[in-house]
């Protein structure tokens, strides 16, 4: 990593963390906890000469909960990615694996909008995911078509969700 990338990730680190000062999170002992996770992670950065483009993903991760000991480890750096994700630091934030639901576009597009424009919180578009993927396996089984869904659809699939 560049100096300069190393100056923008410390600079992140410090916004994010005055970000969780401000209010947006509760409790001291978090905020030393990731505190102290995210100084650890600057040097595991620094010590690999980890690209910018290459810090905020899942193999970074992984090798960093392997370097770090440190409780809370991947929340630290998941709430980070997160916070660089709506600030427009980084193309998209750390997810785990497991929770990308595939979907057609029209459904990445609604998500999309919610998380981006909406704001809503990742963790109810991760709910929302899962929902519509069930959603659309109903659609796919029975054999509807999206665009001429009517309530009675809707109902039916409530119902058997």
């Amino acid at each position: 990593m560049t100096d300069k990338n190393l100056q923008m990730l410390e600079q992140a680190i410090c916004d994010y963390l005055e970000w969780i000062k401000s209010g947006e999170y509760e409790g001291s002992t978090m905020r030393m906890q990731y505190s102290l996770v995210l100084r650890d992670f600057i040097v595991f950065v620094k010590n690999n000469t980890i690209a910018w483009d290459d810090t905020f993903n899942l193999d970074t991760l992984k090798e960093f909960r392997k370097y770090s000991r440190l409780p809370n480890s991947s929340h630290a750096i998941r709430g980070l990615s997160c916070y660089l994700f709506m600030h427009g630091r980084i193309p998209q934030p750390l997810r785990k694996p497991d929770c990308q639901i595939d979907l057609p576009d029209i459904y990445e597009q609604y998500l999309d909008y919610h998380e981006k424009n909406r704001q809503v919180p990742y963790r109810n578009i991760k709910s929302i995911r899962r929902v519509l993927a069930c959603f659309h396996d109903y659609l796919q089984t029975h054999k509807i078509d999206l665009a001429s869904i009517g309530i009675e659809e809707i109902d039916a699939f409530l119902v058997e969700f």
